[in-house]
């Protein structure tokens, strides 16, 4: 958008910043930039994005972040759709490089898997990229509150393929039911949004100088109800997309002179234009903050702070009131040979409620565990969804496609840019050649996968999800 197109910043917004910004100079450079253009940025998939943007300006703070020169029309790009790159505002992959750091010193202390969750998950762009640094066994478990945005939220992490990821839609509170089970916890909160004035022209028309304290009030309140679930010496990563102290320093006073909870100072990358925030609580513990300026950083405005748990609450919950969950028997294992490329790595699982539909979890997850998931909170997807077994015949589920776990075995047919936009698109494929062997077959596009196809001899059906479908 060009800046004479862009709504004016609000009124009282410059003055609510002289407390971030003491400096008229940097305000006024701030403001400039929030009536700049934006930078766009990917994240690329560690498997599936490999080859792709190498010549591409890296995120600092994120190895496999870039910086795009310009704008693409990304329905056009089978990549996107294969999952091979989750279009992402740079500064929110710092997210990403502060956990990869606490997820280090935590597999240091004990080598045991570590269980994530990402609070306020939707659309995606933070679980993908925790999803990314998980080890063998480990879980996230990406929540979303708004019914609105919990669909997205389920295709961007089918389309990025995670595996070790349990998709939910909750409050905080229910989270908090179960005590001292979440090693790290990501809240990026519900906050005023100043950070996203230069992008969002909704964000400037939606704020007011009461808004960040209405903010800051919903913030404290959400860490408070889940802080129960976080485990002794746990790790909460705070962060919003302002520039006030309200919602962003003084609720950390709150949370470490009130909760008892550490501040953690993370080493920044070099020349980053990151601005380290040191200072003192009114109770005199120490606060370390991380703070992101369009003037500074190229990406939109951003906070973050890591605090540690102190305190540790006696578990209220040993064990599920019922059993939900049923591992598949001996007869499936066949299926983990043929269709999976480790199979030792995974188990397979029937859903609750259904006989006949499988879902892929790693081999570590235990059914005690996703029984007390269960029953406190509503889980919308364990795992990968894998398949149906019918009268003795797999039907493999089309989210399947996407995930790494995905054997190289299964048969795939190469497309080029037309036909790939066309299978998108639930079209006639004009240059596809039909298999002469019936079966499944994965749609593929210099390498990653985009959905499957039956091959029925004369013909072929396109089992692309309908929801995910490319109107242009």
């Amino acid at each position: 958008m060009h800046t004479s197109e862009k709504s004016p910043l609000p009124a009282g917004f410059e003055e609510l910043l002289e407390s971030a910004l003491p400096l008229q100079t940097e305000r006024r450079a701030l403001l400039q930039a929030l009536d700049g253009k934006p930078p766009t940025s990917v994240r690329l998939h560690p498997v599936k994005g490999k080859g792709l943007f190498d010549e591409l300006p890296a995120v600092p703070w994120c190895a496999w972040g870039r910086y795009l020169s310009a704008r693409p029309f990304f329905a056009h790009d089978p990549y996107f759709w294969a999952g091979a790159y989750y279009v992402q505002e740079a500064a929110s992959m710092f997210v990403g490089y502060a956990a990869g750091r606490i997820l280090d010193f935590l597999r240091r202390q004990e080598a045991r898997p570590l269980t994530l969750v990402d609070l306020c998950a939707a659309p995606g762009g933070k679980s993908t990229h925790l999803a990314s640094l998980l080890h063998a066994g480990d879980k996230l478990i990406s929540n979303e509150i708004m019914p609105n945005r919990i669909g997205i939220l389920v295709e961007n992490m089918n389309r990025w393929g995670s595996e070790q990821c349990i998709i939910t839609h909750d409050e905080a509170a229910s989270f908090g039911k179960i005590t001292e089970w979440i090693d790290v916890l990501a809240a990026d909160v519900p906050c005023s949004g100043e950070g996203m004035f230069r992008k969002d022209m909704e964000a400037r028309e939606r704020w007011s100088p009461k808004l960040p304290l209405q903010c800051a009030a919903l913030q404290k309140e959400i860490v408070e109800d889940i802080l129960p679930a976080l485990r002794q010496g746990g790790f909460l990563i705070y962060s919003t997309c302002t520039f006030n102290r309200e919602e962003n320093e003084h609720n950390l006073h709150y949370f470490l002179d009130e909760l008892d909870m550490v501040s953690v100072p993370l080493q920044l990358p070099e020349g980053s234009g990151i601005v380290a925030v040191e200072e003192k609580t009114p109770g005199g513990r120490p606060l370390y903050a991380y703070r992101f300026f369009p003037h500074q950083t190229e990406g939109e405005g951003f906070f973050l702070s890591v605090l540690q748990k102190r305190s540790k609450r006696i578990s209220s919950y040993k064990k599920a009131k019922q059993k939900v969950w049923t591992k598949a028997g001996k007869s499936h294992a066949s299926l983990l040979q043929e269709w999976t490329a480790t199979p030792e790595r995974w188990q397979l699982w029937h859903m609750p409620d259904t006989k006949d539909t499988l879902t892929l979890t790693p081999v570590e997850w235990e059914a005690a565990e996703l029984d007390l998931l269960s029953q406190h909170l509503n889980i919308k997807q364990v795992g990968v969804p894998f398949g149906q077994l019918l009268k003795g015949t797999f039907n493999p589920h089309p989210y399947l496609a996407y995930s790494p776990a995905l054997s190289a075995r299964v048969p795939a047919i190469e497309v080029d840019f037309d036909d790939a936009l066309q299978f998108l698109r639930k079209q006639p494929m004009q240059n596809f050649v039909l298999p002469k062997k019936n079966g499944w077959y994965a749609i593929r596009y210099e390498g990653r996968n985009l959905g499957w196809v039956k091959s029925l001899g004369h013909r072929y059906n396109n089992y692309y999800p309908n929801a995910w479908q490319l109107r242009s």
